[in-house]
């Protein structure tokens, strides 16, 4: 099996599809087949990305239009990487990983602080509270 990957990043967040294939694909044959998952998305199946549905590429969206603004929507990657990634499924026969457990945690908590309050949610804060406890207890004992 092999390994490959898709996704989207921007100043503080990545999303990411990763996929087992039974055949390996050199880097254009994959960039190609993303391509045009990508292309199969937004010309013939806008209406799977509820994101997508209601708006016209390179054009003002119509509920913005009598509010006088001037930006033009143009899809992006975070809005249909998901739906991009179904149709690699469907057309190439790519398996999405499926994990069993993960652990992702913010980049920028500082991992001994005993102090820190500052957490996504209750598993961040239950692995930050271990990972500090601990390494305060052993810091301590080795002195």
């Amino acid at each position: 099996m092999y390994f490959y990957k898709i996704g989207s990043y921007g100043y503080d967040s990545e999303e990411n599809i990763e996929f087992l294939h039974k055949r390996e694909f050199n880097k254009k044959e994959f960039e190609d087949m993303f391509v045009e998952s990508t292309l199969e998305l937004l010309l013939n199946r806008r209406e799977e990305c509820p994101y997508l549905m209601d708006r016209e590429e390179g054009e003002i969206p119509y509920f913005m239009k009598d509010r006088k603004y001037s930006e033009k929507h143009y899809s992006n990657f975070m809005s249909i990487l998901d739906e991009v990634g179904n149709v690699m499924v469907e057309r190439y026969g790519f398996e999405k990983i499926q994990y069993k457990q993960k652990i992702i945690l913010d980049q920028m908590v500082p991992i001994t602080n005993p102090e820190n309050t500052n957490f996504a949610d209750a598993k961040e804060k239950r692995i930050f509270n271990k990972i500090s406890k601990e390494f305060w207890k052993r810091e301590k004992g080795c002195q």
